[in-house]
């Protein structure tokens, strides 16, 4: 019994203390499970990236310690590694899950140890703080769980509920609401009926509405006005436009060459089939698809090969001495940039030297990607013009015009054929003789002979585009070598001579070069007797005197030649893809240089990302194919960030050009991925989803600031207010031009050349710029000629890009350059003067009625009395101003090359101008609000 007794007092001593160590392990897992779960992707990841990824990442053959960091396996196992003698070492693991005081990462990241420490003292990367270093054990404690990068994650469409979804118009808002109730913030209001019109119609279309518009709007009190106000500028052309200009950036559009001479290219046409697509609102993987690989579609069209054009806009070089295989990598490895920037938000360009320091991008990727363009069928130094591969695009009624003179000279060479065939040899009388050529390629004459001629040799004069040698001896003693372009030898005789006809000789190599010259007969007193033109080739070419019928028939040719080229030269051209019958081989080059060529390899994409479908192509089309791959985890997301971007001011990746492990995450990743796959289930279709952006309650937010907010969320990251930004440089010009009538709405064609100070063009080469007149100074500026080594310079000093390179985001400055450009530059000049006539023409006949007119239409809403006084308070200080010095006046009227409105009193108009130049200049004209 006592035994029994005391053990059963054991067991109850037992039992109460389980009771306690059970009661207290429960309170120690509620402390924890009340601790932060620490995300990896969120707050561990981009430490490692930013401080031990560069030695301890994925470049394997740079790694330090023989340690990498950015997987699981590699930094929770145990380190196997061989010694330059081959002995086997081990290490152990750097990180043992749940034992953070045990990890060697942790044990270096807190060291006293100068010599132990990581990052070393001496790196670039900056020591831990002390939050981040929290942050980092608390991880390992939790179990250092990895997580896969969320750009590398298929996307998934999650809704969200909330408490109150009466501000909600549609999923949208809701994502936003969310957050905004963790963050304990409220949406502002919804904005005036005249700052929404102005806003879409500058967000969607690049220019203001006109007021005719705004006063539809204001009037339109049914239900439903502004979805339908929404429907009709997205139907509006001027979309495309808009569009377009974000696209040309991203594929580095430009209407020069890029390198060396910088010299034109005729690439305008890619660009309207870029408007053209967005217009007819193309799907999105369909504009990709065709964009990327339109040649190799079955059946392909002339437009489809068009839109490959996408790949021509690199930049090329027609230097004589550069070395062929050289640019051609750096052409394909532009083209791997571009494809990565466009759309997978990522670079590959680091790739090209050794692996990726950051992202699971090895070199091998970036050589696999860059085999898919080392098929296209160009050289490296292109020529001047058109360089192959490219196509021309008549209209239908130059097609017609082309064919119908084609066919008339290949007639007329019949007939001449045919006459020359039967006419009889007679001698003629000539003085001089030219010969006439349009071949561009050198050519040595071995031999001249004037049939039946003794005596004196003739002597012999070249034009001044061609190089001949002085000494010429008649029947083959010596050579005539002709360079150059339509030029001419001339044989002068010391008096009229009479011959049968004219031998010429040269190689087999050369001879062709002779085909389509003219040889033509002078006599004494300088009339043409007779002509002749070379339509064969032969070693030795006889030619003899002929019948007028012949040199009537040669006329008729020559004429339908000249008709033809004349044509030929208004017929656009377009650059494009083609491939080479055999692809040239690639190489990953070490260290990136062209010479050292290392292992073969053959197209491919990178895996981290989406291995690739088997049944795909291993060329562009089968690129394309993966690019718009419904289980590809980027194209949609990075297109769709792209164009929130362009509506809210800000991606919801803010790095629109990056979403690898440098890039900033996502402020709000469920709402992008929200839309990516919304995106993708509704076919790609962009102003669908550009709608229902628009559409939403967070877009129609005022762009009020109130302290509070600015406080919690300084970036407006979360939209709490809508966001001000000012308009991209494009579009300061155009609003300007817009808001003074001058704008000329012509879609497409041609680049345009408007104001610009003279000489910039010499200063980086030998072109001469020629500025344009009329309507075309007028134009929107995406017609502009844009040339890569001097940019528009107005546009430039507003943050536009040179376009040598893909750019998915532009950075926006403030300098005080920007207003003398605005205040003095003459477009805006100009612009202010003919707003002065509008408001003058039809802004009524008060000066209340003209300066309400006027900034209406520079802000689509009316003065208030404040702002009026101080309009009026300019004009007639101008006026007073004026009268006594009336040159002044009159010397600001001639400004611009638009026509001036007549006006009895000149000192008037020129002080609505200084009125119309504080419009223009206005923060709110040049801000989308």
């Amino acid at each position: 019994m006592k035994s029994l007794t005391k053990r059963g007092g054991m067991n109850e001593k037992g039992t109460l203390m389980k009771k306690v160590f059970i009661s207290t392990f429960l309170l120690f897992s509620l402390v924890l499970g009340a601790e932060e779960k620490i995300s990896f992707n969120e707050q561990v990841r981009p430490i490692l990236a930013d401080r031990c990824y560069h030695c301890h990442g994925p470049d394997a053959k740079e790694i330090k310690g023989k340690l990498q960091l950015h997987t699981e396996d590699l930094a929770t196992q145990e380190r196997v590694y061989k010694t330059k003698s081959g002995r086997e070492r081990r290490r152990d693991a750097a990180i043992i899950p749940g034992k953070p005081h045990e990890s060697i990462v942790w044990q270096r990241l807190i060291t006293d140890d100068e010599d132990e420490i990581m990052p070393p003292i001496d790196s670039v990367a900056k020591q831990l703080t002390k939050d981040e270093k929290e942050i980092i054990r608390k991880w390992i404690e939790q179990g250092a769980n990895y997580e896969k990068h969320w750009a590398f994650v298929p996307p998934q469409k999650k809704k969200v509920d909330l408490k109150n979804d009466d501000w909600c118009k549609n999923d949208i808002d809701r994502h936003i609401g969310r957050q905004l109730e963790d963050l304990k913030l409220q949406p502002n209001p919804e904005a005036s009926k005249e700052q929404l019109i102005r806003r879409l119609s500058l967000d969607l279309r690049g220019t203001p509405p006109s007021l005719n518009e705004v006063d539809a709007f204001l009037a339109d009190q049914k239900e439903g006005s502004y979805e339908r106000l929404v429907d009709r500028i997205l139907a509006d052309k001027a979309v495309g436009e808009r569009l377009a200009v974000e696209w040309l950036d991203v594929a580095s559009y430009g209407d020069s060459q890029g390198l060396f001479e910088d010299g034109a290219r005729s690439m305008w046409p890619w660009r309207d089939w870029v408007m053209k697509a967005f217009n007819d609102n193309k799907p999105f993987d369909q504009f990709i698809t065709e964009q990327v690989a339109g040649d190799l579609l079955p059946n392909s069209s002339r437009d489809q090969k068009v839109a490959t054009g996408f790949y021509r806009n690199n930049p090329v070089s027609n230097e004589g001495g550069i070395i062929d295989e050289e640019y051609l990598l750096q052409y394909a490895g532009d083209r791997v940039r571009t494809t990565s920037v466009a759309f997978l938000g990522m670079s590959l360009d680091c790739a090209s030297c050794h692996d990726h320091k950051y992202d699971p991008l090895s070199q091998k990727n970036f050589y696999e990607m860059s085999a898919f363009f080392r098929s296209i069928d160009e050289k490296g130094k292109v020529g001047k013009g058109a360089a192959a591969p490219f196509i021309n695009l008549p209209s239908k009624e130059q097609s017609g015009k082309k064919t119908s003179l084609e066919e008339q000279m290949a007639q007329l060479q019949k007939d001449l054929k045919a006459e020359n065939d039967k006419a009889k040899a007679e001698s003629i009388l000539v003085k001089k003789v030219k010969l006439f050529r349009n071949d561009k390629s050198p050519l040595i004459l071995t031999g001249v002979k004037f049939l039946d001629y003794v005596g004196n040799n003739p002597k012999v004069k070249a034009s001044k585009k061609i190089k001949s040698d002085p000494l010429f001896l008649i029947d083959n003693k010596d050579e005539v070598r002709v360079n150059g372009h339509k030029a001419f030898i001339e044989f002068e005789f010391e008096k009229e001579i009479q011959i049968s006809g004219l031998e010429l000789r040269a190689t087999k190599k050369n001879i062709r070069f002779l085909k389509d010259a003219e040889i033509h007969y002078f006599d004494a007193k300088g009339k043409l007797v007779n002509q002749d033109k070379i339509l064969e080739s032969a070693e030795v070419l006889v030619r003899k005197p002929n019948t007028k019928k012949y040199i009537s028939l040669l006329a008729q040719l020559n004429k339908a030649d000249r008709e033809l080229k004349n044509l030929n030269g208004t017929i656009p051209t377009t650059l494009v893809m083609k491939e080479r019958k055999e692809p040239r081989k690639t190489h990953i080059l070490e260290r990136g240089s062209y010479e050292n060529k290392g292992e073969e390899v053959f197209p491919g994409v990178p895996e981290s990302i989406l291995v690739m479908d088997p049944s795909y192509p291993k060329n562009r089309l089968g690129l394309a194919k993966w690019l718009v791959d419904e289980r590809n985890p980027l194209t949609a997301r990075v297109t769709i960030n792209r164009y929130w971007q362009l509506l809210f001011g800000r991606g919801i990746v803010r790095t629109a050009e990056d979403f690898g492990l440098q890039g900033d995450l996502p402020t709000n990743q469920a709402l992008l991925d929200y839309l990516a796959v919304d995106f993708v289930e509704n076919s790609w279709d962009l102003k669908y989803m550009i709608k229902q952006m628009v559409m939403s309650a967070t877009y129609r937010q005022s762009s009020t600031q109130v302290k509070s907010k600015v406080q919690v969320d300084g970036e407006n990251k979360y939209l709490s207010y809508f966001s001000r930004r000012r308009l991209d440089a494009e579009f300061i010009r155009d609003n300007a031009l817009s808001i003074s009538g001058l704008l000329v709405d012509k879609k497409g064609g041609r680049p345009v050349k408007p104001y610009q100070p003279a000489g910039l063009w010499k200063e980086k080469g030998n072109a001469t710029f020629k500025q344009d007149k009329g309507e075309a100074l007028y134009r929107k500026t995406v017609y502009t000629f844009w040339k890569r080594t001097v940019p528009h310079p107005s546009s430039v000093v507003f943050d536009a890009t040179d376009r040598t390179t893909c750019v998915a985001r532009r950075n926006p400055t403030n300098t005080p350059l920007q207003a003398l450009v605005t205040l003095n530059d003459v477009q805006y000049v100009e612009a202010a003067r003919a707003l002065a006539q509008r408001m003058m023409l039809e802004g009524g006949s008060q000066l209340d009625q003209r300066v309400q007119f006027g900034w209406r239409l520079a802000t689509a809403r009316k003065a208030n009395s404040a702002e009026l006084a101080l309009l009026k308070k300019e004009f007639n200080y101008r006026l007073n101003e004026y009268k006594k010095n009336p040159a002044l006046a009159k010397e600001r009227l001639t400004v611009g090359d638009s026509v001036q409105v007549a006006s009895s009193d000149k000192n008037e108009l020129a002080s609505y101008m200084a009125v119309a130049q504080l419009l223009l200049n206005l923060d709110e004209t040049i801000t989308r609000n």
